[in-house]
């Protein structure tokens, strides 16, 4: 009984403790972090690094990060510029045409948190003026986001609950994993693609892939406009896909209960369709079928649907 009291008065004590420090952070204008060899009170710009390095010419980006934001971007000439906490500067090495950046990886972060208010925005920026030149990007983040944009890239990011853009890229062999962040691709040409996303979603737009391209998902949505895929193959849970104005040679959708809703550019005789629900509806055009719809033609174009109680709503010549 004596050991329950005393815990109960240390933990009211931390608890007090605790309280205070928020207080003081609050009353000095700004944010708290917290790490097991690390605490510090960021009361704005004073306790960031800003700096601007150029660099030499590098083929390879190797970027691993927790909480900042990484863009790599069109430049006038090749260099990484910075804001962040004086804590996350950057480790930047470039090594036989690899650049390697290195941030707040040091440390194992026991809290990680703004307590009142936010931190300023941290950012890294990497320049690129070569865009012809394909460059292998290997980035692995936790909640920063990842943005590319008017380059030609090949290889794969990573990140947890931070959002991944790309825009006007030229892609190689590209693969995106997120959990409850976002996939957006916007205007981009890819050899192949292979998205992974739990709660996440994944939006298309605009963009062409020569090869196929391979989603598996959980509950995060995938939604697609004005694209053209050579295949398409989809695994989900919940998830709901969306295809409007597509065109795709060769399709393969399997979910429970997500919503299948595809507007495709061809008429139905391009495909072989075979579609199977087991409680949902099907639609083709104005028609309404039940469980199963199956059609055969001399093409060797195809669609192939698999659901359990989701609904299959398909549109030819849209």
């Amino acid at each position: 009984m004596k050991k329950t009291k005393f815990f109960l008065l240390a933990a009211v004590v931390l608890m007090c403790i605790g309280i205070a420090f928020a207080a003081f952070g609050t009353v000095q204008g700004g944010t708290w972090n917290f790490k097991i060899k690390n605490f510090k009170v960021y009361k704005g710009s004073e306790d960031y690094i800003n700096e601007t390095v150029k660099l030499d010419a590098f083929d390879k980006v190797v970027v691993n990060t927790s909480t900042v934001d990484i863009n790599i971007i069109k430049g006038n000439e090749y260099a990484i510029s910075y804001n962040v906490p004086e804590d996350q500067k950057p480790q930047i090495s470039n090594n036989g045409g690899i650049l390697t950046v290195d941030i707040d990886n040091e440390d194992f972060s026991f809290l990680n948190f703004s307590f009142f208010g936010s931190f300023e925005d941290s950012y890294v920026n990497i320049t690129v003026p070569d865009t012809d030149s394909t460059k292998i990007v290997k980035i692995e983040s936790s909640t920063g986001d990842i943005r590319i944009s008017d380059l030609a890239i090949d290889g794969s990011i990573s990140t947890s609950t931070g959002d991944i853009n790309l825009k006007n890229n030229k892609m190689s062999d590209m693969i995106f994993k997120v959990s409850t962040g976002d996939i957006t691709i916007d205007n981009c040409t890819m050899n192949s693609l292979e998205t992974k996303a739990s709660t996440g979603e994944v939006n298309i737009i605009n963009s062409a892939c020569a090869g196929k391209y391979t989603a598996k998902t959980s509950t995060g949505d995938i939604t697609t406009k004005n694209t053209d895929f050579k295949a398409f193959s989809v695994e989900g849970s919940t998830s709901d896909i969306s295809l409007d104005n597509a065109m795709i040679d060769n399709i393969d959708i399997k979910t429970s209960t997500g919503e299948v809703m595809l507007g495709l550019k061809g008429d139905e005789e391009s495909y072989n369709v075979n579609i199977h629900t087991s409680t949902g509806d099907i639609r083709i055009g104005n028609e309404e079928f039940e469980k199963n719809y199956k059609k055969t033609t001399s093409t060797i174009n195809s669609i192939n649907i698999n659901t359990s109680t989701g609904d299959v709503d398909i549109d030819f010549g849209k």
